[in-house]
């Protein structure tokens, strides 16, 4: 069973199981990005989240015990992610989900993992959450083979570099996920200038290095 809370300053999603839980949610992502039905550097970009699964199964991550001892207590694996990237991987894996045969515990697990994510949000703000996930299904769009993936870790950074208070990530977070979409204004005027510097570097715009010094800041 996978449990779920929010970060405490509003940052990101902790995710918790057992080591069967993780390493079948580990699977199932492997198994939904190896589809086709992504464009490459989005399954790229899903594959980051695979990668934060295992390291947590391998026990890398968090370790919390969950329970009462010697009742139905027990010590589960978790990770932490940030809402921004989280979010864009949740929705693209369930846009895969729907355009492909799957089993039961591909199934289940997705559910579960759009559960909790859900639920975390509820628990920082049920009229955020409610609007969020009504936005996610938009936000598959950026599965084209033009969308500059960069502008999501920019936009990603910016949440947690400029926003430091839980109030203010939460006052902005459902804003920041509309200007993900390949039509905003934010993305365009990202967009016109990575065009610009991949034309005096002769080279694609999505083969940027467009990396950041991520501060340290507060879950």
């Amino acid at each position: 069973m996978l449990l779920s809370r929010p970060t405490k300053k509003a940052a990101g999603i902790e995710i918790f199981g057992d080591f069967k839980d993780i390493e079948s949610l580990h699977e199932t992502v492997h198994f939904l990005c190896d589809s086709s039905i992504l464009v490459p550097q989005m399954e790229d970009y899903v594959l980051g989240l695979a990668y934060e699964i295992r390291h947590c199964y391998q026990g890398d991550r968090l370790k919390e015990y969950f329970g009462e001892k010697g009742v139905d207590g027990a010590e589960y694996f978790g990770f932490r992610y940030l809402w921004p990237q989280f979010l864009v991987q949740l929705t693209l894996l369930r846009k895969v989900a729907n355009s492909i045969k799957t089993n039961h515990e591909h199934q289940s697990n997705l559910f579960r993992l759009e559960h909790i994510a859900l639920d975390a949000l509820v628990k920082l703000d049920p009229k955020m959450a409610s609007n969020i996930f009504a936005l996610l299904p938009n936000l598959a769009e950026v599965n084209h083979k033009d969308y500059l993936f960069q502008f999501i870790d920019f936009q990603t950074w910016e949440y947690v570099s400029d926003l430091t208070t839980k109030r203010d990530r939460l006052f902005d977070l459902e804003d920041l996920m509309k200007e993900l979409l390949p039509s905003s204004e934010d993305y365009k005027e990202f967009r016109l200038g990575l065009v610009k510097e991949a034309k005096k570097k002769g080279c694609s715009p999505l083969d940027l290095d467009y990396s950041y010094e991520w501060p340290e800041f507060k879950w």
